[in-house]
């Protein structure tokens, strides 16, 4: 070998020596940008996840929550409907009264009307005619027993009433029909008779 084939040779080598060693850097730098990417992938992804689950968990809440609220309404229209027909049944036990305890229920009706034991008791067409002289005389026995006089008298006018009394006193006058004792029973007793149905 001569001279410039050693220079030549020795060349060669440093240069591969070196392209070695900045194709080794290169492949470094290349794996370290490949981790990196890498490692900011699986950080997106578990950010990216997260999100889905926190989005889904979200989700779930609402949809929880809506559920709950829809039973909650469904539950209170079925207590509402059950107390209605609790006090429909009420109603339909006070018309199927016998005749004795009828006429008994409409007496303690006026005479507990008639606060100072004076006035005149309204009944429908057929209780007036069917009931009117017996209802009358135990309202006036009720209210002597109570000491309050017991002067009430049977009005010559009738109501429109499914059932019940309506006593008049001068322009006063106390409603005790069954549907307007049934109502104003409703809006005392409609928690309570809730309860009762549904505890």
């Amino acid at each position: 070998m001569n001279g410039i084939d050693k220079i030549t040779a020795r060349l060669s080598e440093e240069a591969e020596a070196a392209a070695s060693v900045v194709l080794a850097e290169a492949d470094a730098k290349c794996a370290e940008i490949k981790a990196g990417y890498l490692k900011r992938e699986e950080a997106l992804k578990a950010a990216l996840k997260d999100e889905a689950d926190r989005e889904r968990k979200s989700e779930a809440e609402r949809l929880e929550s809506s559920l709950l609220m829809m039973e909650k309404k469904e539950m209170l229209a079925l207590k509402q409907e059950m107390v209605e027909e609790a006090f429909g049944l009420a109603r339909e036990k006070l018309l199927s009264l016998s005749e004795e305890e009828y006429t008994a229920f409409l007496a303690r009706e006026a005479a507990a009307a008639a606060e100072h034991g004076l006035g005149s008791i309204v009944l429908n067409p057929e209780d007036r005619k069917k009931y009117g002289p017996k209802v009358l005389s135990e309202a006036n026995r009720l209210l002597r027993e109570k000491g309050i006089g017991g002067e009430l008298t049977l009005d010559d006018e009738t109501r429109e009433i499914a059932a019940g009394v309506v006593l008049k006193n001068g322009a006063v006058e106390v409603n005790c029909s069954v549907d307007t004792l049934l109502a104003l029973m409703r809006k005392e007793l409609a928690s309570e008779v809730a309860s009762i149905l549904f505890s």
